[in-house]
């Protein structure tokens, strides 16, 4: 079991640093690399409304500091792959948004570790930066495409898009099930996309998998077993206003990314 202080997690977090290594950095692991990383920005504000609406329940706490140590695994090997590919700017950016984020997230954990209640304000500060922080990651995956002119196929990046799509629409719904507190980051951000219409766009994307998968087998039953899944969530996602069902979204939320990221092994450039 992990027995990590809150704040000595985000302070080693804010204090990632990268060095210029000047290595042969293979696209393709670097576009994996910084996807994982966008993942992990999204899959720890999910466990941060978890930890949150348990009141610091120490179980909760197990799991976000899990996903800080997967975060923080995977934000150093995308920092280093910028690095070495020398996108300065987008590494900049990301680094600013996240130092940010961490230093919110950290005073929001003293707080409910403490016994409190972090304030809003500070909460909505760390959501607005992680989101951006998600972005820039995005930002930096685009730049490596355009840098180094490597083809990711249609079919790869579909799936990465969904996955994507899924993971911010998971920790979303956690926020909407685990507070009462309108916090304002996604319009302060310009986004002013619905859980709902959220909800039907992976849908499309699912239809539109199921077409480039169809004459790959393998890929279609993996496929086929991620729609299974997501039968479960759907009008749970679509009416998330009239019943929240956040333990279904955990059960089979992860389930759903796990497959997504096996079905992408399928379609992944060496």
């Amino acid at each position: 079991m992990l027995r990590v202080h809150p704040t000595a997690l985000l302070a080693l977090l804010v204090a990632l640093f990268v060095q210029s290594s000047h290595a042969q950095t293979n696209p393709a692991i670097a576009l994996a690399n910084l996807q994982a990383a966008r993942l992990s920005v999204h899959a720890t504000a999910s466990a941060f409304h978890r930890y949150q609406d348990s009141e610091g329940d120490k179980k909760q706490l197990v799991i976000l500091n899990g996903a800080l140590q997967q975060l923080k695994a995977n934000f150093q090997a995308a920092y280093q792959d910028m690095a070495d590919l020398g996108l300065s700017a987008e590494l900049k950016q990301v680094q600013g948004h996240w130092r940010n984020a961490a230093r919110d997230l950290n005073a929001v954990m003293t707080a409910i570790s403490g016994g409190g209640y972090a304030e809003g304000a500070i909460t909505n500060s760390y959501l607005l930066n992680s989101y951006y922080t998600a972005r820039d990651f995005k930002a930096g995956y685009d730049a490596v495409i355009s840098k180094t002119g490597f083809k990711v196929s249609p079919t790869l990046q579909g799936i990465r898009d969904a996955a994507a799509l899924f993971q911010e629409m998971a920790a979303l719904y956690m926020e909407r099930s685990s507070t009462e507190y309108g916090y304002t980051y996604r319009s302060e951000a310009g986004d002013t996309e619905t859980l709902d219409q959220m909800a039907s766009r992976f849908s499309k994307q699912l239809d539109l998998l199921d077409r480039m998968t169809a004459n790959n087998p393998e890929a279609a039953k993996r496929l086929a077993n991620v729609r299974k899944k997501w039968g479960f969530l759907e009008k749970s996602f679509i009416n998330y206003n009239e019943k929240s069902v956040p333990y279904l979204v955990v059960k089979f939320g992860g389930e759903i990314v796990t497959g997504l990221d096996e079905l992408s092994t399928v379609y992944t450039q060496p």
